[in-house]
């Protein structure tokens, strides 16, 4: 027996009732609380941009990973940036949650990039700063730096072959 009632879906379970909240019914609690648990480690205050505790951002989240099926790569934290940018928590993303998001991107990369690369730097064209990750390294962020990102890219990555920014060649398109 279901009855869906404010919200909430109410199962019956021999004779107790227990109360499951509708998005854990559509999406799966398995793959709700894999993103909650992605999203509070990656960067915890993304899940203050929703009034519910994020529940209402990782259900739409989840929605967007099913219809979009984004990679699950070193890229999957710049498509969900560029998810954030385009959805109605847009107005509320800091350039801190950014930050935090392509640090995670960057940190993932130097952790499964099997080549000859030493480092890669990342930057979005909505922000100051550029972020760089040398493989064993911490990331580290640089504010102010001009670097020229191409118009047509919201996001870029640049693989670096020696260390400093003298290994800064070109430009890379992140795929979506």
């Amino acid at each position: 027996m279901q009855e869906k009632n404010a919200g909430l879906s109410r199962r019956e379970f021999g004779h107790s009732f227990y109360l499951t909240p509708i998005y854990d019914l559509k999406y799966g609690r398995a793959q709700w609380e894999h993103y909650r648990k992605l999203l509070l480690r990656c960067c915890p205050t993304l899940l203050e941009l929703d009034k519910v505790a994020g529940k209402e951002l990782i259900a739409q989240l989840v929605a967007w990973v099913q219809q979009c099926g984004p990679r699950h790569d070193w890229t999957f934290p710049i498509s969900l940036c560029r998810w954030l940018l385009q959805s109605p928590y847009a107005e509320t993303v800091t350039e801190n949650q950014l930050r935090a998001m392509l640090g995670w991107a960057a940190t993932h990369w130097a952790a499964t990039d099997a080549s000859r690369l030493q480092g890669i730097v990342l930057v979005c064209s909505s922000s100051s700063f550029m972020l760089l990750q040398w493989k064993g390294g911490a990331p580290e962020s640089s504010v102010g730096i001009p670097l020229q990102i191409p118009e047509n890219q919201d996001f870029a990555w640049s693989p670096i072959m020696q260390s400093g920014l003298i290994g800064l060649r070109r430009w890379l398109d992140i795929p979506v």
